[in-house]
């Protein structure tokens, strides 16, 4: 399945994401945007497309580069995600994983929600913030 994450609706804001992934934790912002229409063709669940630096302070390198997977657990292998995606007219397959939590932080209150994470190495901008939250992701959330 093809996807476009991009497209020139408005922007819905901004929220702050917790991602886990073994022992390792980020905190950061994510730029919401109803336009990133990006999905995970193994669950059709959303994507969140997060800066390279970001994947660095949680994820293995081979995971990030796509190299020496024979080296990484078989429990970890199973949780990487080839996602299809078409930018500015391009198709382009992003490295995506399945982190073991991803929170949006509401105050003091936090929920899970279900998304994939996916990888951007390009160095998308993201209207400055860390990351792309897909607003499918977020409908149920705080109901």
């Amino acid at each position: 399945m093809l996807v476009s994450f991009f497209s020139n609706i408005e922007s819905e804001g901004s929220v702050e994401v917790e991602i886990t992934f073994l022992e390792n934790k980020a905190v950061f912002s994510a730029f919401v945007d109803s336009g990133n229409l990006a999905v995970d063709p193994m669950d059709m669940s959303p994507v969140l497309l997060i800066k390279k630096d970001i994947a660095k302070n949680i994820l293995p390198e081979n995971i990030i580069d796509l190299c020496n997977i024979d080296m990484l657990e078989r429990r970890v292998k199973k949780r990487i995600r080839l996602i299809p995606i078409s930018k500015n007219g391009a198709t382009h397959v992003l490295v995506g994983i399945k982190a073991d939590t991803v929170k949006v932080i509401n105050g003091e209150k936090s929920e899970e929600i279900k998304v994939t994470l996916a990888i951007d190495k390009e160095g998308g901008t993201f209207g400055g913030y860390q990351a792309l939250m897909p607003s499918a992701a977020l409908e149920n959330a705080f109901l």
